[in-house]
């Protein structure tokens, strides 16, 4: 039902009654980028697990909540560690060349991890987009681009 709403008016609501009980399963929050930097850090230090700052966030408020030995907790990564390879060996404290694929290298090395072959192989690729607009010119540009079209 929510979802042929969603499709026919672009947007739906859920009833009270749904909500309630979706309140009372999942927990929300978030984390500033010292906290997300300090969570990459601690699970790797106590899991040997690298993760990226989206699931660092996730990570630092799973840490926080109260822990029922009855329930299960499920933390969902959302992203590679190899997408932000100089945030992540940063984090970690670890040298980081200022290029993106070199800094792969050093997190590959220092974690014992491999970078997905998506990510690494976009290093053999062309370059199809460099265009670099401060915020300010976005919409200039956005609609010289489509003017293109």
């Amino acid at each position: 039902m929510l979802m042929n709403d969603l499709n026919k008016w672009g947007t739906y609501e859920i009833p009270e009654e749904l909500l309630a009980k979706i309140r009372q399963i999942f927990g929300t929050g978030w984390a500033d980028e010292d906290q997300v930097r300090e969570s990459i850090k601690h699970c790797w230090d106590e899991n040997h697990y690298v993760i990226d700052p989206h699931t660092a966030c996730g990570y630092y408020l799973l840490e926080q909540m109260p822990r029922d030995p009855l329930t299960p907790r499920v933390l969902l990564s959302t992203a590679s560690p190899y997408k932000f390879p100089r945030a992540v060996a940063g984090s970690l404290g670890l040298f980081c060349p200022p290029d993106d694929f070199a800094c792969m290298n050093v997190l590959e090395k220092a974690t014992g991890t491999v970078a997905p072959a998506q990510l690494s192989e976009l290093q053999q690729k062309p370059v199809l987009h460099d265009a670099v607009v401060d915020i300010d010119g976005m919409g200039g540009f956005v609609e010289q681009a489509a003017s293109k079209l």
